[in-house]
């Protein structure tokens, strides 16, 4: 029998360094406590919580059912409990590192897209013509990928060379001065300030990042200047 100060039970069965048979001692315990009433006193003294409460299915041969108890036994020890919390923070750890890693990978390929939707053929920029008309095909391709994942990508922004990086109040006017056929300057800015307005924007490409929707925004601000100018 051992001391009273041993317990705890593990599940595992197993003989000490003496040759001591932890398994046959838990089965004459469970059984004696199964039995008497006054043994199940003492074994559950001696193991530190009762044995003889866990009802035993009819499928249940003896080894099966001590092995079950054994189980249950475990799983109400403070060596479980904390087993239980070192496991739940281990996958919530694991957890915050997959979010990090997938977030890591979409900033990857969005930086990756915005670098290849900004290596335009140099050729197209041979004339402020070719400029438009790259835009306007470019449009053409945003709103057959809108609602693709990464849609806002491809947005054709309304400057010369056609790159995210070039977005400025000063590039914007140029490319509207230089580009856009002069007959028709006030009426493609009045169709390009309802195209550019980030909510009309956000419902061709859907939800756009802040980044972007900052961008998207100053655009519109400038389109908005130059028609409200040019149409006085």
């Amino acid at each position: 029998m051992p001391p009273p100060e041993d317990r705890t039970h593990s599940a595992a069965p197993h003989h000490d360094s003496q040759g001591f048979d932890h398994n046959a001692f838990f089965r004459e315990a469970l059984f004696e406590s199964l039995q008497d009433a006054e043994a199940a006193q003492r074994w559950e003294y001696i193991y530190g919580q009762p044995l003889h409460v866990y009802p035993r299915p009819e499928s249940m041969d003896d080894d099966m059912y001590i092995e079950y108890v054994k189980g249950m036994m475990w799983q109400n020890t403070q060596e479980y409990s904390s087993e239980q919390r070192a496991k739940k923070q281990q996958e919530r750890s694991w957890r915050e590192e997959r979010e990090k890693l997938r977030a890591a990978d979409r900033a990857y390929r969005t930086r990756r897209a915005m670098r290849m939707n900004s290596r335009v053929d140099e050729s197209l920029y041979n004339s402020p013509e070719d400029a438009w008309d790259r835009y306007q095909r470019a449009w053409g391709a945003a709103v057959d990928s809108s609602g693709d994942e990464n849609a806002q990508l491809a947005i054709p922004w309304p400057v010369m060379s056609g790159r995210y990086a070039d977005v400025s109040q000063k590039h914007v006017e140029e490319f509207f001065y230089t580009a856009t056929p002069s007959t028709t300057l006030v009426a493609t800015l009045k169709v390009e300030r309802v195209r550019w307005h980030p909510d009309k924007m956000q419902q061709k490409l859907g939800k756009l990042d802040a980044e972007t929707l900052q961008t998207v925004t100053a655009v519109f601000q400038e389109i908005d200047r130059l028609y409200s100018t040019l149409r006085t």
